[in-house]
């Protein structure tokens, strides 16, 4: 069977932890470990590929919690500057969380370098 293209794992890895997040009690380790060997990067393996998606699921559990409200930029750092505090949370955590995806995705540290850059200094600081 093909490989399927970047960009489609990367929907399907999104799919997965946002269904594993907030229904965990439905998904079997097992069941977890198939999908995440079958749409990561095949240069991840073992507990490389188990740390890169624990680390975008954190991701992602920020920038759904700044989203919905659960969360606040206090939460996520006190450097933040600028008048909009939860607006620059939600762009910071949606940042980090394309970053850990990247790295799931390519199973390269450079691809997470390579997404798209926060601008403020606070985000670097996350990083």
């Amino acid at each position: 069977m093909p490989r399927l293209a970047a960009e489609r794992r990367a929907i399907k890895l999104a799919w997965l932890a946002r269904g594993v997040i907030a229904h965990p009690e439905e998904w079997q380790s097992r069941a977890v470990q198939i999908l995440l060997r079958a749409w990561a990067a095949d240069s991840l393996s073992g507990e490389a590929l188990n740390r890169a998606f624990a680390e975008y699921a954190d991701a992602v559990r920020l920038e759904v919690g700044v989203d919905d409200g659960t969360v606040s930029w206090q939460d996520i750092t006190r450097a933040l500057a600028g008048t909009d505090r939860q607006e620059a949370a939600c762009r910071i955590t949606s940042e980090l969380a394309a970053r850990a995806l990247a790295v799931l995705v390519s199973g390269d540290g450079d691809a997470a370098r390579a997404a798209p850059a926060a601008s403020s200094s606070a985000a670097q600081a996350l990083i």
